[in-house]
């Protein structure tokens, strides 16, 4: 046969280039698979910038809701102050308004009890004018 030297020669250039390959296809999964996470890195960037990007659209907004509230604060006690005017008008004129109605009672007592008085002194009137015509006839005769 084929003498031992030969055969090792063979079973250890086998070997090497079984290495060698492996080695090959262990750098190429290495670089495929740092080639994906470059890849995710930049979507992660990218990611990241847009999540900056939606934080400050956030704050944007819970600025101008807080402004929007200081705002309708002033605008509630603004309005709680009109109404508060409002009402104290409203009462002043209830007030007044019975205030004239009582007035106009008070005239309508007056009118009736001068109506009264009219009244009375027309028949006072007319009693005492019979009286006079019939001393004025007597006289005559």
């Amino acid at each position: 046969g084929v003498p031992l030297d030969e055969i090792l020669l063979v079973v250890t250039t086998i070997v090497s280039l079984e290495a060698i390959y492996l080695s090959i296809f262990i750098q190429m999964s290495v670089n495929h698979q740092n080639e994906k996470l470059s890849a995710v890195a930049l979507d992660i960037d990218e990611i990241q910038e847009d999540v900056e990007g939606i934080e400050k659209d956030i704050d944007e907004i819970q600025e101008d809701v807080d402004e929007l509230n200081e705002e309708e604060e002033i605008q509630e006690k603004k309005d709680i102050d009109i109404m508060s005017r409002v009402e104290d008008s409203l009462g002043k004129l209830i007030e007044e308004v019975l205030e004239l109605k009582r007035a106009n009672k008070t005239k309508k007592i007056a009118k009736v009890k001068l109506i009264e008085k009219v009244i009375e002194l027309k028949k006072e009137n007319e009693k005492q004018k019979p009286k006079k015509k019939r001393s004025v006839k007597k006289s005559s005769k």
